[in-house]
């Protein structure tokens, strides 16, 4: 087989995990401050036309009535988790929500070609083992983030204040216990039992430190054993993924602008519904609106070089090369939004980066 056409799936591939990935971060952000649903509507609206318009202009043939009914329903589904999944990252960070999508999104097709097709080549199956562990290194929940050196002159003034606090609440203790309390100052109290330090108030026992007194509030997803924010969300957002991942490929070797396009106004379909079911207040200001347009064409441009992709190679190859792409909404993330980026997401990274020539090269 050529070179060309046998590199051409990964290609699309790997263009998909670029653009799907920036399609994510503006998403994922946008839907911070607009509804989900919402937002998800106005970007299958614009991705519908974007499509459509490509489709007649290049005269692409029509696909059956088959292919036609699985890009509906792949559409449907598809359109619904992407909303969840909209969700999901504006509930929790960008960087954890987004590789779980992933995750699941990628091993349940991967999974069902191989049961299908048979095994892949060696190469190939190594690439999957390292795609996977990349995934999971981006995944992994990150540990409490240790102090920055220029938080070293905070952490030394509250241990002083600590200390400071602690000796003023035992030093009445100290002061009975050499005979040092003066008789105007004693408090009475029974003799059979010692001297207790002042209880604080209960306005004031969070200033007031001990062995269980936290002395700040920790956020949910810093809490050692939390489950962040967003994690179930996106779990079930990455199990529509791979279901829209099979449909697509049962919906033959159509056109990839049409097929995209029909699965788009499924999608879209979907979406509205939800917003009348909602009640969700039908409203976008400008800057969201043209986010919203950006992230739908970005996203079904990747969808068209998927489904280009599946149909010209193997669908677990598309789909675990075309998951890595949760490693540009945290790059993004990063540089944009400042979210923490420790060493085994960055070797993550690494990692996926070799997975993608293994799997071409099988």
């Amino acid at each position: 087989m050529p070179a060309a056409p046998q590199l051409a799936p990964a290609a699309c591939s790997l263009a998909a995990v670029f653009i799907w990935g920036a399609s994510d971060f503006t998403g994922g952000y946008a839907s911070r401050r607009a509804n989900a649903f919402v937002f998800t509507a106005a970007a299958h609206a614009c991705a519908l036309v974007l499509m459509l318009s490509l489709a007649l202009a290049q005269h692409a043939p029509f696909p059956s009535r088959t292919g036609i009914l699985w890009a509906l329903l792949a559409g449907g589904i598809g359109g619904f988790s992407l909303a969840v999944f909209y969700r999901a990252l504006a509930e929790g960070k960008m960087g954890l929500t987004a590789p779980i999508a992933a995750l699941l999104g990628a091993a349940i097709p991967t999974l069902a070609d191989i049961a299908i097709e048979g095994a892949p080549h060696a190469w190939t199956f190594a690439g999957f083992a390292l795609a996977i562990v990349a995934i999971w290194l981006i995944t992994r929940a990150e540990p409490l983030r240790k102090p920055e050196p220029d938080d070293t002159p905070n952490i030394w003034r509250r241990a002083l204040l600590k200390l400071t606090m602690w000796g003023r609440a035992l030093l009445p203790v100290r002061r009975a216990q050499l005979g040092l309390v003066s008789v105007g100052s004693a408090q009475p109290h029974d003799p059979a039992t010692p001297t207790q330090p002042r209880r604080a108030p209960p306005g004031d026992r969070a200033r007031v430190p001990g062995p269980t007194q936290p002395y700040a509030q920790i956020d949910d997803e810093e809490k050692p054993g939390a489950v962040p924010k967003g994690v179930a969300v996106a779990a079930l957002s990455g199990v529509g993924f791979a279901a829209f991942y099979l449909c697509i490929r049962q919906a033959g070797a159509g056109s990839p602008l049409w097929i995209a396009a029909v699965s788009r106004a499924a999608s879209f379909i979907v979406t509205a519904i939800a917003v009348v079911v909602t009640k969700a207040p039908v409203r976008l200001d400008l800057p969201r609106a043209t986010m919203a347009a950006v992230a739908g064409s970005l996203d079904i441009t990747g969808s068209a070089l998927f489904i280009f992709a599946s149909q010209h190679g193997r669908l677990d190859e598309a789909v675990v090369i075309s998951s890595l792409y949760p490693a540009v909404t945290v790059i993004l993330a990063r540089l944009i939004l400042k979210e923490h980026f420790s060493r085994w997401r960055f070797i993550g990274l690494l990692a996926a980066l070799a997975a993608v020539p293994l799997i071409a090269a099988g």
